[in-house]
């Protein structure tokens, strides 16, 4: 909560479905998660919860688009690892599954009826009078590629997790007393007039004498400084390299693929189209009309007012529960009772069937020998990371365990701590370079590290050959970087003590209006400034609003600005009164009391982390996101 209040405001964390905002929960990490097998088909598991590849693969999507949107640019999944976007993926997801299966021990239900309320309320199903309009709801489902299965399974979750939600969270606000105190500190405005001495009004300082110049880079030595460089030798085991080694055979390919056989069948897909009625009455209406030949558009037409929807092709277990084994008996084009869901009477008719389909062996076979591949490539490394740790353990040195394991030493001559070579290049080649010069840079010379695990089942071991030491560049090397910097200097003093001198006149005439009449300077008058306008165009200074917040009624200050110096006075200060902002006070006691319920929300999965085992399949996991 104190971290919410300095960061004034609770960050609420929410899921959106079409415009249905469901409070969420702080991703605690997945650090107490067990990364080991779990369900063929699942990422993750907690204890009967699963949750499927296609939830994963949806979930990281979802991200990637917002971070892509905020960026403007596009983003791989090498960027996604690296943003540590995976991993929150799977903390989210964790989260929900503890939830899920928390309301499955309870035995919470959501009625169909629930559920019918909840799809009326989204918004984005409703017309422009805010009435639920089937049509737009069946377009907008076709719009995001979601089946009206797919939609009410997510619904059910997430009601039944709010429920949980509101239980855990029932009775917690912040006082009033807090929130009127905020309101005040955050809300208050203040005045000020001032002046810009701009830093072309300086006078370009005469290039100093070189004994100056030398003092200047005596005093300033930090500032000229070349980093700290190491020579390294490592061993790096490379899922990649391993790969172009692995050869599996055709014996092997063919044992694999009659093993697994069940997982190339497409089942089969039907074609399917649907209108759906309120109540069983018009349901049967439609029936009468349809079986005395009329046409199904025609009939969706004059009973609901609009065409019939095409939910294109469908595997049975894409459809509601309730409507797939009727729709699954149909013939071609032949039409279905009427059959009740949640979401009301469906009349379905069936066009192009398409019959389950089992590949054969030449089908799959390249695909199935990538994975085999990778697969193999992966247990060697393990393998032999695990060799390696032994033989580094024993007391062996790299170059003996390269003799015996017959894996390649490497060197790198010297890079710093930003992955540069003495010339300023890249240096290339290194094992997932953030984490390899970390721990390079944190051994002694001599040191080496253990044997470390990196993105993808990678790993490395590093040895600190020998350190050069960060030192001061030569001054003949750097002096022009010298000058540079003392001309910066020289002009800023001089704007500096130009600025306070002014100030003083300030402080003692009190017309600054005349001062800047003198000095050839406008004055200017800032809009009403609150305490966060410390980066915006209302000042021409970031610091100028800071200080002015710790100025007493008329007092001066100064304050440096990108073109310039700052010289100004506080004129006028607008206190914040919450009682006359009834809506705003309430706001921000409801966004105190949502930090709370947040904070208190995040103890209580804490709480299920310690109850509930997590595993995670890594290896899927690392198919679907490419990290092999």
């Amino acid at each position: 909560m104190l971290d919410s209040l300095r960061k004034t405001g609770a960050k609420v964390l929410t899921f959106i479905l079409f415009g249905l905002l469901i409070l969420s929960f702080a991703v605690w990490g997945i650090g107490d998660i067990v990364r080991g097998p779990a369900a063929s088909n699942s990422v993750l598991q907690v204890e009967d919860t699963q949750v499927p590849r296609e939830d994963f693969d949806r979930a990281l999507r979802q991200s990637m688009n917002r971070i892509e949107q905020m960026l403007g640019q596009p983003m791989d999944m090498r960027q996604a690892r690296s943003f540590g976007l995976i991993d929150q993926v799977l903390g989210e997801l964790s989260n929900r599954a503890l939830l899920d299966q928390l309301s499955r021990d309870m035995g919470l239900v959501v009625s169909d009826d629930q559920l019918r309320n909840t799809v009326h309320e989204i918004s984005a199903f409703q017309n422009a009078a805010g009435e639920f309009d089937r049509v737009i709801f069946e377009q907008t489902l076709l719009t995001v590629n979601m089946t009206e299965r797919m939609l009410l399974d997510q619904l059910r979750r997430e009601t039944s997790q709010e429920q949980i939600n509101a239980a855990v969270t029932e009775g917690i606000s912040a006082p009033e007393s807090l929130a009127n105190i905020l309101y005040r500190y955050r809300s208050e405005r203040r005045i000020a007039e001032y002046l810009l001495l701009p830093r072309s009004g300086i006078e370009p300082p005469a290039d100093p004498e070189e004994a100056a110049l030398q003092t200047f880079y005596e005093e300033n030595g930090s500032r000229f400084m070349a980093p700290e460089y190491r020579s390294l030798s490592y061993i790096h085991l490379s899922v990649p390299e391993m790969t172009a080694e692995v050869i599996i055979s055709e014996e092997d390919l063919r044992a694999a693929y009659e093993e697994r056989r069940d997982e190339f069948v497409e089942p089969e897909r039907r074609q399917v189209e649907q209108f759906i009625l309120p109540d069983e009455a018009a349901a049967q209406e439609a029936a009468d009309k349809l079986a005395s030949g009329a046409d199904f558009a025609a009939v969706a037409q004059e009973v609901t007012g609009t065409a019939p929807i095409n939910l294109g092709s469908l595997a049975k277990e894409e459809l509601l529960p309730e409507i797939a084994d009727a729709v699954f008996t149909l013939e071609p084009e032949q039409i279905s009772a009427p059959l009740e869901s949640p979401l009301g009477w469906h009349m379905v008719r069936v066009g192009t069937i398409e019959p389950r389909r089992e590949p054969g062996f030449a089908e799959v076979r390249e695909s199935l020998e990538q994975e085999l591949t990778e697969i193999e490539a992966m247990d060697r490394i393990l393998g032999t990371a695990g060799e390696l740790d032994d033989a580094l353990g024993r007391g062996a040195t790299l170059e003996e365990v390269s003799n015996t394991l017959g894996l390649a030493v490497r060197q790198v001559e010297a890079v710093a701590r930003s992955g540069q070579d003495p010339a300023g290049q890249e240096v290339t080649g290194l094992p997932d370079t953030g984490p390899f010069l970390r721990e390079a840079f944190n051994l002694e010379s001599g040191g080496e590290s253990l044997v470390i695990e990196t993105a993808g089942g990678n790993y490395f071991v590093v040895r600190v050959d020998a350190i050069t030491p960060s030192a001061r560049r030569p001054f003949a090397e750097v002096r022009e970087e010298v000058l540079t910097a003392w001309r910066e200097q020289e002009i800023d003093r001089q704007l500096r003590e130009r600025a306070e001198s002014l100030a003083q006149r300030l402080s003692e005439a009190g017309d600054l209006a005349g001062i800047g009449q003198s000095e050839g300077l406008s004055l200017t008058k800032t809009e009403p400034l609150r305490r966060d306008d410390t980066g915006s165009e209302k000042v021409p200074a970031a610091e100028l609003t800071t200080r002015l917040f710790e100025a007493k009624p008329n007092g001066v200050v100064t304050a440096p600005a990108p073109d310039g110096y700052v010289v100004a006075r506080l004129v006028e200060i607008l206190p914040a009164d919450p009682v006359n902002d009834a809506q705003g006070l309430a706001a921000l006691r409801d966004q105190l009391g949502a930090g709370l319920q947040q904070d208190f929300m995040a103890q209580f999965i804490a709480a299920l982390r310690d109850r509930y085992d997590i595993t995670v399949n890594q290896q899927l996991v690392d198919q679907l996101t490419g990290n092999i």
